[in-house]
């Protein structure tokens, strides 16, 4: 659609930029943009540099997404991080909300007796969020657990100089959440074990990190990785888009699972993109787009 950044165009930039092409006339006359989008903006705008790629448009910034992007300190987002802010002591429902994180210990409260962490708060709302868009309490707690667990490895494995950025987006039967960082990206993180010291491409690391159990620790010592997500694919129309290096893979829940899905080559961005979306019914023709 005419006057929308979608993750898409994202590449198209970054392609027209490494060939010394022009890019501010189309970025000025954007006037909406997708989640997945801005989080892959700004990992952009870190990794390649301010002055090749420009600022967002006011229209873009002063859209919803945008606001609630621009509310938040984060190096990934409209600010740069130069906006000082505290994330919201509440658990009420939101339409979309943006998390910047920089360590594992954010997660988790160090007791059960103190109070809950911001992250706690967030993870949460998103919870609640989601089943106000139309999911049910188990699915949204379902992809909260993936919210939490994709997170986590971001956390764990990106060993970046900027915060992980996280967001949300929930309303009308959709269900939406990406984790960016600007790390060393999945490839390098992977290679850091002896058991995954064969791959050699992105793609092959992409492929092996969506598998039950993968972590750069070693073969069986990691979580459940994409479990969660490839049941709310299956379940509810979804789309994950998983993007690290030069390779991009997507699967879409018509034909999901561990050994599924299309890549494409990308120019090379720092770090991951991850992004997940369902929806309680399929996309009508002329719905705007969500990744």
């Amino acid at each position: 659609m005419d006057g929308w950044l979608t993750s898409e165009q994202v590449e198209h930039i970054q392609w027209a930029v490494q060939r010394n092409r022009p890019v501010g006339g189309f970025v000025s006359g954007l006037r909406h943009a997708t989640l997945p989008a801005l989080l892959e903006y700004g990992c952009l705008r870190a990794t390649v540099g301010t002055e090749a790629i420009p600022p967002l448009p006011a229209a873009v910034v002063a859209s919803p997404l945008g606001k609630a992007l621009d509310s938040i300190p984060s190096p990934l987002g409209t600010r740069n991080g130069r906006r000082n802010g505290t994330p919201p002591a509440r658990v009420d429902t939101q339409t979309v909300e943006f998390f910047s994180i920089s360590t594992e210990d954010e997660l988790e409260r160090d007791s059960p007796n103190d109070p809950p962490k911001p992250w706690e708060l967030y993870a949460i709302r998103f919870s609640r969020s989601a089943q106000v868009a139309g999911f049910s309490s188990t699915v949204a707690n379902g992809l909260m657990a993936a919210l939490y667990e994709m997170t986590r490895n971001a956390l764990e494995h990106a060993e970046s100089r900027h915060p992980a950025l996280v967001g949300y987006q929930a309303e009308g039967g959709m269900a939406l959440f990406g984790v960016v960082d600007v790390g060393r990206g999945v490839l390098a993180s992977l290679r850091s074990s002896s058991d995954y010291s064969h791959l050699t491409t992105h793609a092959d690391a992409i492929s092996t990190a969506i598998q039950e159990g993968t972590s750069r620790h070693g073969y069986r010592k990691g979580g459940l990785g994409f479990r969660q997500v490839f049941r709310a694919l299956a379940e509810f129309n979804g789309h994950l888009r998983f993007r690290s290096g030069d390779a991009c893979l997507q699967i879409l829940g018509t034909d999901c699972g561990p050994n599924r899905g299309d890549f494409h080559g990308s120019p090379h961005l720092t770090g991951f993109q991850v992004t997940v979306c369902c929806r309680t019914s399929a996309p009508a023709a002329g719905d705007p787009p969500a990744v």
